[in-house]
């Protein structure tokens, strides 16, 4: 179980931690420890300066535009990573 309560704040660095991981920038986390998990980073100024705009939907999704700076995003990388994943997805909102 992961020690994170919604609508608490956390500092990156905590998340981290707790996924066993060194990706300071990366929007899309995850750890060599912990499998079962995975991290997005969303909101901030670089997604909306790149054209980007994650959000809720009025239906209640979440919509996440990927990691990369321009263009369409590509299935490679991280971005494959969380489309693949299994198990939970934690989201931290700036």
């Amino acid at each position: 179980m992961h020690p994170f309560v919604q609508g608490e704040s956390y500092d990156r660095e905590e998340v981290l931690r707790f996924l066993g991981s060194k990706q300071r920038q990366s929007g899309i986390v995850y750890g060599r420890d912990i499998h079962s998990y995975i991290a997005i980073f969303a909101g901030g100024r670089s997604g909306k300066t790149a054209g980007y705009e994650d959000g809720w939907g009025s239906d209640g999704t979440f919509r996440y535009c990927g990691q990369g700076s321009r263009g369409n995003q590509r299935l490679t990388g991280p971005n494959k990573v969380l489309a693949e994943h299994q198990g939970m997805i934690l989201l931290f909102e700036t």
